[in-house]
């Protein structure tokens, strides 16, 4: 894993989704990636950039520049992967979440003009491996769709850039040090679950991967593979201690993560206690307790946005109160005439950053606070 490719990776201006497997395997080359849980995918950094690569291949020839692509696969790191294959093919990749009815998946591929719906991996796994059409980083790579919740699902158009913007300065983690997995259940067509892959794909931190998250399966891939990492929503981590966290060892996870909605306090600082700070050498014992992030985003915002952590130790009911942007984004409380309040008073937030959409689907405008 040569530092002179890691430094690389964080100077190209250039790099894109279609390109991003291929860059990672110049970094990480034969390091594992990804396995899933049950018969699922197993694969490293250069048999995953080869998937990408060949699958991007069969779409050759069957979209255009630009045309927009479903991906309605099964929830599963192939998600991650066929749309990463799109944008290689020159497409726009379209990634609807399973959980979805068949009228909103519908309208989402009539919303989205798509000239081709991918339902299974079959469908794309005998093409010949492609080069990355080239495109520009500020051009359209994905069309992330809302859950619908306040209307029909609205598409919001991401870059390249927007979706990447974090991912080259994740190649100067030093992963291969210690040994690092992360687990989750997250929904990889969901922008949180997109984006967590992302980051962890960047930092050369392993997934073990939950297609179908059960409280049991979690607990078990945590004990059994001694994972470092957990990543979840605030009901993944109900239902986790109501299946009997507190009587698994759990010692090995030096950070719990959260995001997609609000996570109690009383809950994190408990997660907080089932894992640990280190593990001493020699003797095998655990000290302290584990980081706890809570992240805040949004399809609209490229993923997070937003971070609170919970450090070690800290008992202090402070973690609803602090929030820090994450790097790029700046935040403001304005008001109706978008003037900024006075500390106390109630308002909008308004976040600019390097993730914000260019705007919803099918209007005009290039919208840049939310």
């Amino acid at each position: 894993m040569s530092l002179l490719r890691r430094i690389e990776l964080l100077r190209d201006r250039d790099l894109t989704l279609g390109t991003f497997a291929e860059s990672l395997a110049r970094v990480h080359e034969g390091a594992p990636l990804v396995e899933e849980h049950g018969d699922g995918l197993r694969l490293d950094y250069e048999e995953a950039a080869s998937t990408v690569a060949r699958w991007s291949g069969a779409l050759r020839g069957r979209i255009g520049a630009g045309d927009r692509v479903v991906v309605a696969l099964p929830n599963g790191y192939a998600v991650f992967l066929l749309t990463q294959a799109v944008t290689r093919a020159g497409g726009v990749a379209v990634p609807v979440n399973p959980q979805m009815r068949q009228q909103e998946i519908d309208h989402v591929v009539d919303d989205s003009a798509a000239a081709l719906v991918v339902r299974d991996p079959s469908e794309v796994d005998e093409g010949e491996p492609a080069d990355a059409e080239a495109v520009n980083p500020d051009d359209v790579a994905a069309l992330f769709y809302t859950s619908g919740t306040t209307g029909r699902p609205k598409g919001a158009e991401l870059t390249h850039r927007a979706l990447l913007g974090r991912a080259g300065s994740g190649a100067l983690f030093p992963s291969g040090l210690r040994r690092d997995e992360a687990v989750s259940g997250m929904p990889v067509a969901h922008i949180a679950g997109f984006s967590l892959l992302l980051q962890l794909a960047s930092f050369g931190i392993p997934v073990y991967l939950l297609p179908k998250f059960r409280p049991d399966d979690a607990l078990d891939a945590i004990e059994r593979r001694r994972a470092t990492v957990f990543v979840g929503v605030p009901a993944m981590y109900r239902m986790m201690d109501e299946a009997g966290a507190e009587e698994r060892d759990l010692s090995s996870v030096r950070m719990w993560a959260s995001g997609a909605d609000a996570m109690p306090h009383a809950l994190a600082r408990r997660f907080q206690t089932f894992g640990a700070a280190a593990q001493l050498p020699l003797v095998g014992r655990t000290v302290g307790e584990a980081l706890f992030v809570d992240g805040y985003g949004m399809v609209e915002l490229g993923g997070g946005a937003v971070v609170k952590v919970l450090p070690p130790g800290l008992h202090l009911p402070i973690g609803d109160l602090l929030g820090l942007p994450m790097p790029g984004y700046h935040l403001r409380v304005v008001d109706d005439a978008g003037d900024e309040v006075p500390r106390g008073d109630v308002g909008e937030l308004a976040i600019k950053g390097p993730g914000l959409m260019r705007g919803y689907h099918g209007h005009e405008d290039d919208t840049r606070d939310v």
